[in-house]
Formats: C-alpha cells, structure tokens, sequence
C-alpha cells in the first residue's frame, strides 16, 4: 500500500459521514487519481470485516453485510 492510499484509506475512515470524491481530493496533500485509488480499496476490502462502499455517489467504510 502505497502513501496515497494510506492517506484516502484514513480520510475516508475518519469522516463522520460518506465522503464525496471531490472532497476526498481536496484533502489529499497531493494530486493523484482518488477513484482509481478508492476501487482499489474497494476490491482489497470486499473480503473482510469491513468493506469500503460507494452509495449515491459518496464513499465510506461499512460493516460486511455478511455479518
């Protein structure tokens, strides 16, 4: 896991409530490509615990509904 990716990783886990791409860029400390970055997390979690969704078009970590 690369530095942006822990960075979005901790944004997303923090916020209070789903988080919207743009603002997920304008809280990185530098440019890269944020939605390749969340589908990634997206796939990297799908098999745990928590998962990362996207709903209505904002991201955030959710209990697997497995659980």
């Amino acid at each position: 896991m690369n530095l942006y990716e822990k960075e979005i990783e901790g944004i997303v886990f923090a916020a209070a409530e789903p988080l919207d791409l743009e603002t997920i860029e304008e809280k990185i400390s530098k440019k890269t490509d944020v939605l390749k970055t969340l589908n990634k997390l997206k796939s990297e979690y799908s098999d745990r615990g928590i998962n990362l969704v996207c709903i209505s078009k904002k991201w955030s970590f959710r209990t697997s509904p497995n659980l």
